[in-house]
């Protein structure tokens, strides 16, 4: 129902702050002047002076492309009230689907 709409947003959202810290794992200051100013920003601390690591700012990459592509393949699953998928029917969504016997009949 609202996850074909709500997916391509959430794709487009976790690929861009997947690249932007790629950006940072490879040094980049984007959007800020120096190094000092990013960290204050991104980490939100007064006493930070240094960003984290390149690793870490390129797990947290990694971990949004992997997220960003769940939701390219399974868009269904990627919204909604935190439901479990079962084999009731009963999607991640929230919204019941169809049994078998009933599909087959309209199909």
């Amino acid at each position: 129902m609202i996850a074909p709409f709500i997916s391509p947003i959430l794709v487009a959202v976790l690929f861009v702050l997947g690249c932007l810290h790629l950006l940072w794992a490879f040094g980049s200051n984007f959007p800020c002047a120096n190094e000092q100013a990013l960290a204050r920003a991104v980490v939100g601390r007064r006493g930070i002076t240094k960003m984290p690591s390149a690793f870490s700012c390129f797990m947290v990459a990694l971990c949004l492309f992997a997220a960003a592509a769940f939701a390219v393949c399974h868009p269904e699953r990627c919204v909604g009230p935190g439901r479990t998928g079962s084999r009731d029917g009963v999607s991640w969504a929230g919204y019941h689907r169809r049994p078998a016997s009933v599909r087959a009949l309209v199909a």
